[in-house]
Order: C-alpha cells, then sequence, then structure tokens
C-alpha cells in the first residue's frame, strides 16, 4: 500500500519483481514523498530515478559503477551501517578483488561511503538510506559528527579527474621512496676493544 506525503512532485522509479521472478521497471509521478508499507519495506522511498540519472551522467567505469550498486545490496532495512569486505564485495558483483580498492576510495574521497570499523562502512544517509525516516534523521546524525555535511556531486568528468591526480600522487609518492637512501647505523665496537685502541694510542 502507499500514501502521498506532502511536497514537491517528482517522478519515481518502481522496480518490483513479478511472478517469474524478473525484475520489472517503471516510473510513477508522485506528489511529494512516497510512504511504502509492506512484506519487503517500510518506509520513505528516496528518488531512485534521480540517484540513477546522476550515476549515469558521471562517465563513471562500468566497475565503479558495478561495485556502488554491490555495496548497495548489503544494506539491511533500518540498518545504517553494512558489514562487508572486499572478499564478499568481489563475491557479490563478480568483480576481480583487486579492481576492488580503487572504486571504494573513489566513493570515500566523495563521501558517499565511510569507513566505520574492520569491514563495517556507512553509506551517506543523504544518497541512500533503507529504512523509516526517523532512523535516517539519526544516522544523518552519525554521518555529521564523523565527516561533516559536505560531499561531493561529481561532474560528468569528475571520475577521471579524480583517478589522474590519484596516480600522479602515486607516483610523486613512489618517486620520494625511491629518493630516499636509507642510512646504516654504524655498530658499535665491543667494550674491551674500545678500551685496547685507546691503551695503544695513549
Amino acid at each position: 500500500m502507499t500514501r502521498q506525503g506532502k511536497g514537491p512532485a517528482s517522478t519515481h522509479l518502481v522496480i518490483r519483481i513479478d511472478s517469474a521472478g524478473r525484475l520489472v521497471c517503471s516510473e510513477q509521478q508522485v506528489s511529494g514523498f512516497q510512504f511504502l508499507a509492506g512484506e519487503q519495506c517500510f518506509g520513505y522511498v528516496l528518488d531512485g530515478k534521480l540517484m540513477h540519472r546522476l550515476l549515469s551522467r558521471m562517465g563513471m567505469p562500468g566497475v565503479w559503477f558495478r561495485t556502488w550498486e554491490g555495496l548497495l545490496s548489503f544494506q539491511e532495512r533500518g540498518e545504517g551501517y553494512i558489514t562487508v569486505n572486499h572478499r564478499l564485495l568481489a563475491a557479490e558483483t563478480e568483480i576481480s578483488r583487486s579492481h576492488i580498492s580503487e572504486p571504494m576510495a573513489y566513493f570515500t574521497d566523495i563521501r558517499w561511503l565511510r569507513p566505520a570499523g574492520r569491514s563495517r562502512y556507512q553509506l551517506n544517509p543523504w544518497l541512500t538510506y533503507c529504512g523509516d525516516s526517523a532512523s535516517q534523521a539519526r544516522f544523518q546524525a552519525e554521518w555529521i559528527a564523523a565527516v561533516g555535511r559536505d560531499f561531493v556531486v561529481p561532474s560528468s568528468g569528475h571520475p577521471e579527474q579524480w583517478r589522474a591526480q590519484r596516480e600522479e600522487q602515486l607516483r610523486a609518492e613512489q618517486s620520494q621512496n625511491a629518493a630516499v637512501v636509507p642510512i646504516k647505523r654504524q655498530r658499535k665496537a665491543p667494550a674491551r676493544r674500545t678500551a685496547a685502541r685507546a691503551a695503544a694510542n695513549g
């Protein structure tokens, strides 16, 4: 069942599973925020179409997009955090583990994601949340306390710009490390040898 709340008119992307187990997508005009109540969902629905429109215009590498969608799949209703490691995320998205680190670093940099412990992350509660509006407000407060209010809504070329800057930074760090010559510490001579040398010189 649904009921309409107050707010501006918008279009929502609605996804459901039909009797054959296939995903069926449709667009619905709604006036304001939509409230859903059922076996699988209870709470206010974010504007999914707007989020996907943003993702489609970012020029995001396909592996990054699949990583983001994989992160979303680990959400549980009423939970503001997800528990996942690179192995689980690679299995969920069918992406090699070696390709997971870069998009995770990107989403952390633009503050769509923040680490919150070992294999524990919080997804930006303004962009995505699975639960009721009161819980969402609580997780928004936790997010602000941890990283602040600002996050990036990238332009179409931002992912490639970020990647180029990151590669340049990594090269600079590698160059700096290569220029550092480790200093060998001189071993102290045993006390007997030192005393013998002092006697010979005296």
